[in-house]
């Protein structure tokens, strides 16, 4: 059995009992657990699609609708916002 991530306070008096702690833990790490499993996924995703898309031609990048919204999300990061002065 796992330990529980954060400690339950057992001193107060509005603490909540053990089980309910460790209930709760149990499924913060079931959630954990669930979240790496779909980033994992997101990932693979990812290295699939970019080992297929570098077999595409070079002029697919620049008629690529992903390729432009990459531009214009770059150009836009790269433009330095005016900070406003308190």
């Amino acid at each position: 059995m796992l330990s529980c991530i954060f400690p339950c306070p057992t001193h107060s008096p509005h603490a909540p009992p053990s089980s309910q702690c460790q209930q709760l833990d149990a499924e913060l790490l079931t959630q954990l657990q669930r979240h790496r499993a779909l980033l994992n996924t997101c990932l693979e995703a990812l290295t699939t699609y970019s080992q297929v898309t570098c077999h595409y031609p070079e002029h697919y990048y620049e008629e690529n609708r992903s390729h432009a919204w990459s531009m214009a999300l770059r150009t836009v990061c790269e433009v330095e916002t005016p900070r406003r002065e308190e």
